[in-house]
């Protein structure tokens, strides 16, 4: 087992050699002493082991030598009485009254502080005793900073009410537009925005479709395989990034806002596929009419004479 450390090498002082009889002008030092073991683990462990046992050894023998009687610490000394007299307390200082005895204005009687009043002058602290000159110019200094101070907090209390009423009338339309929509106070922005963003997605795909259309159809590029290719390829790619993600939150919904926004009567819009989807096969938008254009049947039933148009996506 090895042990490393780091050799550092120190000049003495001149107390170090005169008071303490050091011969030596340099001291050797060594810190960070770390032990190095085996890199074989047998070995590693008798080398513990070898340690362990030398440590038992050595503070085995080892024998602190005992303190010092500390008895006066913990021993009681009676103390019957004191050599030294008690010194009486002789108030020469008249109690402080900080009202004085005379004629104040009703506005200041009830702001008076009741310490005593010492203002900051050139010469440090002064003291201003009460019914002088100083006392009413500061007497007047204080109430016109508090009656400023008051003025603010009235102005701040009428902000925070004004706030404050408008925040709860903000409450009451967003929560009557919520009632009306059917949904929850939390969910009243999204449900807002799912018709903006879907049709905003639809002119966007529809815009593009009718582009792709158009070139694809032009009389320059019908016979074109380059371009058709290039056209196809084009299109393929728009529909890899232009991905329609359904709107629906039926995952992040509270059982709160699902019964909310329950409605048993209300068009199931999730079995049909007439959306845009990476599963689109053919662009083009076809109009299908119904196979029954005349209706010549004698049973009564619903009328089929207008045009049924699907969308095959």
């Amino acid at each position: 087992m090895g042990i490393s450390f780091i050799s550092s090498y120190h000049a003495r002082d001149n107390l170090s050699v005169l008071k303490f009889h050091n011969k030596h002008m340099y001291r050797k030092k060594l810190s960070n002493l770390e032990k190095i073991p085996s890199p074989n683990l047998r070995t590693r462990k008798k080398q513990e082991i070898r340690f362990n046992r030398a440590c038992r050894h050595i503070f085995s023998k080892m024998k602190l030598p005992s303190g010092p009687n500390v008895n006066h610490l913990g021993a009681r000394i009676h103390i019957s009485s004191t050599s030294l007299s008690s010194d009486d307390l002789i108030p020469w200082v008249e109690e402080y009254n900080p009202i004085p005895n005379m004629f104040i204005p009703l506005k200041y009687r009830d702001i008076i502080p009741k310490e005593p009043i010492y203002i900051l002058t050139e010469e440090g602290d002064t003291y201003i005793p009460p019914g002088s000159r100083q006392w009413f110019t500061y007497m007047y200094n204080l109430e016109k900073r508090i009656r400023r101070q008051q003025r603010f907090d009235e102005q701040d209390r009428q902000l925070q009410a004004e706030a404050l009423a408008e925040w709860n009338l903000r409450e009451q339309n967003n929560n009557a537009r919520a009632a009306y929509y059917g949904t929850s106070r939390k969910h009243l922005g999204s449900h807002l925005r799912d018709p903006i963003i879907l049709t905003t997605v639809q002119n966007c795909y529809d815009e593009y479709i009718r582009h792709h259309i158009e070139d694809k159809n032009h009389p320059d590029h019908i016979n074109n395989e380059r371009k058709q290719r290039n056209l196809n390829k084009n299109l393929s790619k728009f529909l890899k990034q232009f991905t329609f993600n359904c709107l629906t939150r039926q995952d992040d919904l509270s059982d709160d806002t699902k019964i909310l926004e329950h409605r048993p009567n209300k068009h199931d819009s999730t079995r049909f596929t007439n959306t845009i989807s990476n599963n689109l096969s053919h662009p083009n938008k076809r109009p299908r009419p119904s196979t029954d254009t005349l209706d010549n049947s004698t049973v009564a039933g619903p009328s089929t004479n207008s045009e049924k148009f699907f969308i095959h996506m």
